[in-house]
């Protein structure tokens, strides 16, 4: 009896199977091209989308995941974004890193890669300077106690995020390990970080924690040095495996978590890193961080441990951006942000100078700053998370790109023979101010990435009669 049932089982199983392989267009059955990654088996269309529907994980690999027809918007929607979040591993960006919150970016997986980052910053400072250049940043002349080190300091701040306090501590408690001095900035922004490193002539550059760019799940940090660019790493001198292979596309590279067919038996911390690379097709790279090993992968740079020194570096930017801002008689500006310390500041600039801005939620799409009457010229511009990047926004509503913002710049810093320039990089969806009137220690100018300055500089540039 027992030996008959399963012989019906397997009947059944079979007669299933070739149900769902077979496809009917008239009288001729077709086999079924929806196969899942990783089976043999062709599944019906229903099931295809019941997956899709579901986030199914399987999907995020399936050459078939754009065929969404018969589902709704909003699931197809919702989909995406599960599959953009289920990024397994940590992202390795223009500036840092990302990841998602305790699953992969840790205080531990943080704080190894803050040490790498710091060993390229030490190196790019020494490779530019000469002791003595270093030690008279340090110490005073005039100073009678003794130089402790040649190393230059740390800026470190945190964003709004929920997990940045927690990575905060990781962060300065290696950098402090690894023997240099942290100049702590508490809560603050990337552009208001960018600032302090330029305040402070002992810093090498500044690493601040935020996720900004990324799902709300996400933490991460970036590494800026003095001039505000990245930081160069060269990951096998710290003993970081990278993995590169092939893939179809952009969104499947985004996605994938194999591993390359690499050794599993060896626990390790796999690190997914997405990147595009001209010439060279879609690349994939992993890399591998060992766990609970005792073997230090970052040469410490001294036998002693850096200090912490806290400043209050908030008053000194907003003493900073004032000097952007006109008195009075200009442009009303309407200013969306989700930031509330970006809020703070824009209505602190608003009660110092007198001019007139108005902080709206960054999906509030009313273009008037009253709410009630549409005919004042303004300004509407959009500061991002990262408030180096922002929109302008024309007073018909269309967005300007950043290449059309500095022509407007520069149209108006022509009449006023300013030593300020904008420029832009639509492809590296940059913009950035330079000025030759302050600039940094070795430096000729200073380039300068601030959405409250720039908005600034416009209302400055503007007569209240005018708008872009």
């Amino acid at each position: 009896m027992k030996d008959k049932l399963l012989r019906l089982s397997s009947l059944l199983d079979d007669r299933l199977s070739d149900a769902l392989e077979l496809r009917h267009f008239g009288d001729q059955p077709v086999s079924s091209p929806y196969v899942c990654p990783g089976s043999n088996t062709a599944i019906s269309r229903t099931i295809h989308l019941a997956r899709l529907n579901a986030a199914w994980s399987g999907c995020d690999q399936c050459e078939w995941r754009d065929d969404t027809e018969g589902l709704a918007v909003r699931s197809v929607t919702d989909t995406e974004r599960i599959r953009r979040s289920r990024n397994d591993g940590i992202r390795r960006t223009e500036f840092g890193i990302r990841g998602q919150y305790v699953n992969y970016v840790t205080r531990s997986v943080a704080a190894h890669l803050v040490q790498i980052f710091c060993a390229c910053l030490t190196r790019t400072v020494s490779d530019g300077r000469t002791d003595a250049d270093i030690k008279r940043s340090i110490q005073p002349p005039d100073s009678s106690e003794p130089r402790r080190t040649l190393l230059p300091s740390i800026v470190l701040g945190y964003d709004g995020r929920p997990s940045s306090p927690d990575l905060f501590v990781g962060a300065a408690s290696a950098i402090r390990e690894f023997g240099l001095d942290v100049i702590d900035i508490g809560r603050c922004t990337s552009a208001s970080s960018q600032e302090a490193v330029r305040c402070f002539p002992e810093a090498a550059g500044v690493v601040i924690v935020t996720g900004a760019g990324a799902e709300p799940s996400f933490a991460g940090f970036d590494v800026f040095d003095r001039r505000g660019e990245s930081v160069p790493v060269i990951w096998k001198e710290h003993e970081v495996r990278l993995q590169a292979t092939e893939i179809e596309s952009v969104r499947q590279c985004e996605s994938t978590s194999e591993t390359g067919g690499e050794d599993t038996s060896q626990r390790s911390a796999d690190v997914s890193v997405s990147a595009t690379y001209p010439g060279s097709g879609n690349l994939r790279m992993l890399l591998s961080l060992p766990e609970g090993s005792r073997r230090r992968t970052v040469r410490r740079n001294s036998r002693r441990s850096g200090s912490h020194r806290p400043v209050d570096f908030e008053s000194q930017y907003r003493r900073w951006l004032r000097a952007w801002y006109p008195s009075g008689n200009a442009l009303k500006a309407v200013v969306r942000t989700q930031d509330p310390v970006i809020a703070d500041r824009a209505r602190w600039l608003a009660a110092e100078t007198g001019v007139e801005i108005v902080c709206r939620g960054i999906h509030d799409r009313d273009l008037s700053p009253d709410r009630h009457s549409s005919s004042d010229r303004h300004l509407n511009i959009t500061v991002f998370e990262d408030d180096r990047g922002f929109r302008l926004t024309d007073s018909s509503g269309a967005e300007l790109s950043y290449s059309q913002t500095a022509a407007l710049m520069n149209r108006l810093l022509r009449a006023h023979a300013s030593h300020i320039s904008a420029h832009a990089d639509d492809a590296g969806n940059r913009f950035w101010l330079t000025d030759t009137a302050r600039p940094s220690s070795g430096e000729s100018t200073e380039h300068i990435r601030d959405a409250l300055a720039c908005i600034g500089l416009l209302l400055k540039l503007q007569p209240a009669s005018a708008s872009p």
